[in-house]
């Protein structure tokens, strides 16, 4: 009888750890969603950066023989772009070829706002 009883015990325990556990969890994968609004703004390109294709080679250990692994990183074109005091970086190589550093663009500026209304997030896209 002893040990149903304590069996019982840690059963109620164990389910209610697991259940705080969930519960808490919930609450961080409900804030990590966010509300994103859209802006029109005018920009300044304050940079250009260019760095050209290349690939790398790491070796995966398959029982007593490593294989290598290569690992292809393209081209990057970025951008970057300042609006009031956020500044962000876009990868686009059309855009690269475009502008100059000092020029005023159009972009959309997106931000994202969790459930308690706290700015988490914010980017540029231009069209």
């Amino acid at each position: 009888m002893t040990y149903n009883i304590g069996m019982a015990v840690i059963i109620i325990l164990l389910v209610v750890v697991v259940a705080t556990v969930l519960f808490g969890l919930g609450i961080e994968i409900r804030n990590a969603f966010l509300d994103y609004d859209e802006l029109s703004v005018m920009v300044r390109v304050v940079g250009k950066n260019y760095s050209s294709s290349y690939t790398t080679t790491s070796f995966i250990q398959s029982g007593k023989v490593s294989v290598p692994q290569m690992h292809h990183h393209p081209a990057q074109y970025n951008v970057f772009l300042q609006w009031n005091e956020f500044e962000d970086c876009i990868d686009n190589e059309e855009l690269y070829n475009s502008v100059e550093i000092g020029d005023v663009i159009e972009a959309r500026l997106h931000r994202g706002y969790n459930k308690a209304g706290v700015l988490k997030n914010s980017y540029f896209t231009v069209n």
